[in-house]
């Protein structure tokens, strides 16, 4: 259930009594947004446990077979395709998007990745879904890794991110930044786990900043924050 609404310059911020309420509402805004469309709708899907749920809401509906052509967002630089696992099993293989679906190669190099990047971006973008990280990343846009300008690359992350992710063997990742993201028409922030609670406070009173990533989003027009926390 639905508890709180209010903005800061651009962002808007709803909070939610529990994660499954939080997930009906980001279904309810992607289905708004597929509906004012008519072709299908091309945006980047979160890995990780922040939109879970989320995932589990789209595997229920038929109405969402095929109605995405989706951007993965980062990739460990390993073999076996980490994180492309995850989306594999939560919603490209159950929503049938297997030929719907620009994924990242972890054997790319930095210039493989940043041609890459280069050509998703110069598409249009319809949304961006995104999940708070516990130090304030986003994707892999780690802290101090680049401004609003930082379309992404190949990046080494911090010990505490690689550490969170079962089954990573190596701290070097390719990823989007900021600046690919925003360039999304809708970013939608999901903010949900216990262990994330400071860092959202923080994002809350910090103005755009690389020391914490996710703060480059409120530079954008159609910024929207679903959380658990208090706001």
């Amino acid at each position: 259930m639905q508890q709180a609404s209010h903005k800061i310059k651009y962002m808007r911020i709803l909070s939610f009594n529990s994660s499954e309420d939080l997930a009906n509402q980001t279904e309810v805004l992607m289905r708004e947004l597929a509906e004012s469309k008519q072709d299908l709708i091309r945006g980047f899907f979160p890995t990780g446990k922040s939109a879970e749920m989320f995932y589990a809401k789209l595997r229920m509906h038929s109405y969402w077979h095929a109605k995405f052509l989706g951007l993965q967002i980062d990739e460990f630089a390993q073999p076996g395709h980490l994180f492309l696992s995850q989306l594999q099993r939560q919603i490209i293989l159950p929503l049938g998007l297997e030929d719907q679906f620009d994924t990242i190669d972890p054997t790319w190099n930095e210039l493989e990745m940043k041609e890459h990047i280069l050509s998703v971006i110069s598409h249009k973008i319809d949304f961006a879904l995104l999940g708070l990280g516990p130090n304030g990343h986003i994707g892999f846009h780690e802290p101090g890794a680049g401004d609003q300008n930082f379309l992404g690359g190949k990046v080494i992350l911090t010990e505490q991110s690689s550490k969170r992710v079962l089954g990573a063997t190596t701290r070097t990742a390719l990823t989007f930044g900021a600046g690919s993201f925003l360039r999304a028409e809708k970013i939608i922030l999901i903010a949900i786990g216990g262990e994330k609670e400071m860092i959202f406070q923080k994002f809350l009173t910090t103005a755009p900043t690389s020391e914490l990533p996710a703060t480059l989003l409120k530079n954008h027009p159609d910024f929207t924050v679903l959380t658990t926390f208090k706001s």
